[in-house]
């Protein structure tokens, strides 16, 4: 587990990586809310989601999400 603090020491955030490989983070917990990291098949990190399915931050490169939707 990795734990993000601020200039006090104060724990802003916990991260949780991806067991038997630095580098693979799939998950934060921030003001008692946890999400998911998800990842495309080449290991890049594509969407933040939380507990229900819900995407918080789409990572898609617009390029990408062209390409995927004409096809």
């Amino acid at each position: 587990m990795l734990v993000d603090a601020d200039g006090s020491g104060i724990t802003q955030a916990h991260y949780t990586d991806n067991p038997g490989s630095w580098g693979g983070v799939v998950s934060q917990r921030r003001g008692g809310v946890s999400s998911f990291y998800v990842f495309d098949p080449s290991r890049n990190t594509r969407a933040l989601m939380d507990v229900r399915g819900a995407t918080l931050l789409p990572l898609l490169r617009a390029e990408y999400r062209n390409i995927h939707e004409e096809a």
